[in-house]
Parts: C-alpha cells; structure tokens; sequence
C-alpha cells in the first residue's frame, strides 16, 4: 500500500514533474476531498473510478465478553466507496 509520499512520487514519475510539486498537488485534492466530504456532507464521484459517499451509521448496542455489560456504541460519520464498474474490469 501505498503512503502519502509514494503516492506523490508515482505521480511525479507519471507526470514527468518534481517530487515537491507532486506533493503540493496530492496534498491540495486530498484536503479538498476530505472538506467536501466531512466538513460539508457531500459525496463526491470520479468518472470511471467510483463514488465516496458519507454515510451516518445506526447507534448499536455491544456487549462486553467478559462482563457482559451492555453498552450503546453512538450513531457516527463513516465514508463509504463504491467501485465504478470500469475498474471492476481491471486485473
């Protein structure tokens, strides 16, 4: 898998670009994509790649394996991604 800088570095290698541009690049879309998707609830969708859609989970109820207590795990903000179906056909 790959980090933050590996991703800046395939993509300046791609893009025949330097490593500290690459990096301003990623970092600017990134933060973009983490506003949009946290700070203003929208989802966002790539042609041909997918859609990160925010999705608010049920609160549920847990019990304990060794008490038994029961707790309620709070209603909380996931991202979910869904495939675009063209890269479902990719190796």
């Amino acid at each position: 898998m790959l980090n933050a800088n590996d991703f800046a570095r395939e993509y300046a290698k791609y893009y025949n670009t330097t490593i500290k541009e690459a990096k301003i690049c990623c970092n600017s879309v990134f933060t973009l994509l983490g506003k949009i998707l946290y700070e203003d609830g929208q989802g966002v969708g790539i042609y041909g790649f997918g859609s990160f859609v925010p999705v608010t989970t049920a609160p549920r109820r847990n019990k304990h394996p060794v008490t038994g207590e029961v707790t309620i795990i709070p209603e909380r903000r996931v991202i979910k991604f869904r495939q675009a179906s063209k890269t479902k056909k990719l190796p």
